[in-house]
């Protein structure tokens, strides 16, 4: 009974994943928004897409030593490359798309090379992993090209306008400032 029931809850979580990337990717990716019936095509077309890929990805791996582990490392090693820019644009006015998008591709790279030449960790660096040196390297790169690019005015503006309405507090439906004092 156990072990139906881990099979059966795998088996949902699978398909809530799956389900997810098909909308995401319908919805967000590929713009296809014309109505309900395509966005719904479109999506069950991505979760075919995308359970081909996972199997082709898994018979791929199935003969390596440590097979989809592997794969799962070396997919967190890249996944992390998002912090960077996800933690410092949410918290810092200075960032940009262009720091952002050379840093997650210099960081992944990174991350990529380092984990084929170091599979678990690396020695030399006191054991720490190639998506820590990559994300390294990717705040790094963030960081610089951030205070080498400037913003364009609107966007500086419309930064600004993000941060005031943090500062300011939330607004009620006509655009009044709330207040935020407790009593």
């Amino acid at each position: 009974m156990a072990g139906i029931a881990v099979f059966a809850a795998t088996v949902g979580n699978v398909n809530a994943i799956t389900a997810a990337i098909g909308t995401h990717t319908a919805q967000d990716i590929l713009h296809i928004g014309a109505d309900e019936a395509t966005t719904t095509r479109a999506a069950r077309a991505t979760i075919v897409v995308v359970t081909v890929l996972a199997i082709i990805g898994a018979v791929l791996t199935v003969n390596v030593t440590s097979g989809l582990l592997t794969l799962a490392l070396a997919s967190y090693q890249g996944i992390v490359q998002l912090a960077p820019a996800l933690y410092l644009g949410i918290f810092w006015k200075r960032g940009n798309a262009s720091a952002a998008v050379a840093g997650m591709l210099v960081g992944f790279a990174t991350a990529v090379v380092l984990q084929y030449l170091y599979p678990v960790s690396i020695p030399a660096l006191g054991g720490i992993t190639s998506g820590i040196v990559g994300l390294i390297v990717n705040t790094t790169i963030y960081v610089v090209l951030s205070y080498a690019i400037p913003h364009r005015h609107s966007e500086s503006e419309r930064i600004d306008a993000l941060f005031s309405d943090i500062e300011d507090g939330p607004a009620d439906a006509a655009g009044r400032t709330l207040s935020t004092r407790t009593v």
